[in-house]
């Protein structure tokens, strides 16, 4: 592997842009062409401290869910380079009803990871079913306490109505937000976050990248999604080792063995100031 790495200050919310960030400096096959630019890598190493939960929604999903899930599932909106909402599975929204409503437009051809079509239905059932659903207990729920509930406009529109008016509803949407498939999870009814199989071993979803294989305790490899709506990712596969101790990450990082680290002790950071071998990309901590 290339001693070449980058450090990401790390926050799970840069963790994707950081991501693409390193695709053209970091690689175990990448050679210089003649243009002096280098190639995107065949393939990038990162570390994570914990086995994720692959439905951000579940109220055990932590931070290291946080690191992978964004490359799996697609949110109504994304954060654009300048922070701001931009689309993602919506291609536009504006107010309606004197700010009482949301409206979504959404992306149309979008398919699941599984090859099912994408649609409102699938966006009514993650809030109605998951997110609004008290008995759940949804992580971030309360995040949308001032939405009473979401409707479809055919196969694809959604409205939000909420109980005032709120103008920052497109700018939450972009933080982990993921919306799920109703075809997977709705006939679980309220066991959905039992489910084993979608939580820790195949999630489906509609993002660039889609679950390969699974090794409780050492491993997470993603590969490209061939069904994914966006511009194709420039990594192919992407692998997390889990390595729980920060120490040890700093270790194998400066040994090497990782492409992308997310260090968020600035003491630990420091060692990394003073390896010329590794890229000066540094991600800050948001």
């Amino acid at each position: 592997m290339s001693r070449k790495a980058t450090v990401a200050l790390a926050s799970a919310s840069v963790m994707l842009g950081a991501v693409l960030a390193a695709c053209g400096s970091t690689s175990s096959n990448a050679s210089t062409t003649g243009s002096g630019t280098t190639p995107a890598a065949s393939s990038i190493t990162m570390e994570i401290n914990g086995n994720p939960n692959f439905n951000l929604w579940n109220p055990n999903a932590y931070v290291d869910s946080d690191n992978i899930d964004p490359l799996i599932f697609s949110g109504l909106t994304k954060s654009n380079l300048q922070g701001l909402p931009a689309p993602d599975l919506a291609t536009s929204w504006h107010t309606a009803n004197k700010g009482l409503e949301w409206v979504f437009n959404l992306k149309k051809g979008v398919k699941w990871q599984d090859g099912k079509p994408f649609s409102s239905k699938d966006v009514v059932y993650t809030f109605n079913d998951v997110v609004l659903n008290s008995k759940l207990g949804a992580n971030g729920s309360s995040n949308y306490s001032d939405v009473t509930n979401v409707t479809a406009n055919g196969a694809n529109q959604v409205i939000f109505h909420l109980k005032k008016p709120w103008s920052s509803l497109p700018a939450y949407l972009t933080f982990f937000a993921p919306i799920l498939p109703a075809h997977v999870l709705q006939s679980q009814g309220n066991n959905i976050f039992k489910d084993a199989a979608f939580e820790t071993k195949t999630p489906v979803g509609t993002g660039p990248y889609i679950v390969q294989s699974v090794q409780p305790g050492q491993s997470i490899t993603l590969v490209r999604n061939p069904h994914y709506f966006g511009p194709e990712p420039r990594i192919p596969k992407i692998v997390f080792q889990l390595i729980p101790p920060a120490t040890t990450v700093v270790s194998d990082l400066l040994n090497g063995d990782f492409n992308l680290a997310a260090v968020a002790d600035p003491q630990l950071v420091l060692q990394f100031k003073t390896d010329s071998s590794l890229a000066d990309t540094l991600v800050p901590h948001h």
